[in-house]
Order: structure tokens, then sequence, then C-alpha cells
């Protein structure tokens, strides 16, 4: 094979390469910036305070189900939970683990819990959060969805 041929074939595979390695960190790049931009508390924060709605800090409940970063607001009087995570896919996981009707939350390694509630739960998750509010309040669960989206699991 004359080496003019042998040359131009190294060439095209390591142009080919080049450009793989190009939309891999094209695509990283992609996911870096979602990841950047996904729901996280301090943004939560922000949301509600566009909408008027100051949440007041508070204790985190049933932090001892959840993995992620615990925070607690008081939301027009009614106690929310928020869990933070590293990343969207991380809060994905989690969520995965609780029930459609959020009574029972599988444990990472063993077994699971059985949760009776004293008010309905109303989970919601986006972005990197999972939000938990255990009550009625129609005003609290519409805010929840307008920010957030619909509930992935819990009452009705």
């Amino acid at each position: 094979m004359p080496k003019s041929i042998l040359w131009l074939r190294t060439c095209i595979l390591l142009l080919c390469l080049i450009l793989i390695g190009c939309g891999n960190a094209q695509t990283n790049t992609t996911q870096e910036k979602l990841e950047k931009n996904a729901l996280n508390y301090a943004s939560f924060v922000k949301k509600l305070q566009a909408v008027g709605v100051s949440g007041t800090k508070a204790d985190a409940q049933n932090s001892d189900f959840f993995s992620g970063t615990p925070y607690g607001l008081l939301i027009k009087g009614e106690r929310v939970s928020i869990f933070e995570y590293l990343t969207s896919e991380d809060a994905q996981n989690e969520a995965k683990r609780i029930s459609s009707q959020g009574d029972i939350i599988q444990k990472s390694s063993s077994g699971s819990a059985v949760i009776d509630w004293v008010a309905p739960p109303h989970f919601y998750r986006s972005g990197r959060l999972i939000v938990l509010y255990v009550g009625n309040k129609q005003p609290v669960i519409s805010l929840l969805q307008s920010i957030l989206g619909p509930q992935f699991a819990g009452g009705v």
C-alpha cells in the first residue's frame, strides 16, 4: 500500500477521533448547563418570592427518609420540606423509592417504611428538588403545583 494512502487513512482516522471527542465534550457541556439551570433550593425560594410569597425558614421534617440536603419552609402557614440533591438524576432516583400513594418509602439498602401521615402527603419533583407537603390546604397545593408541576406521588 502506498505511503500516501496510508497517510490519508491515518489523517481521516485522527479527524474522526477528534470529532467524536468534540461531540462528547459538547454533550457534557450541554448536560452541565442543564444541570446548572435545574431548579434548586435557592431558585425555588426566588420563584416563591416572584409570586409574592415569602417562606419562613423552619425545620425540615421526615429528613431521615431522604438523602438530599433538607430544608424547611413555612409557606402560607404550612410546613413544607424540601430536599436538594447534587443532580436532577439523584432526585429522580430518590423519587422512584416513593410509592404512588406516598405511604411507602423504600429504604436505600433494605426494607421499606410504611408511613401513616397525619394528613395527605403531596410529593413534587423538579430539577434537583423533591418537595413534600403534608396537608390539605388548597392554596399551598396550588402554589407548589404552579412552581414545581403536578405531584408525582401522594394524596389527592
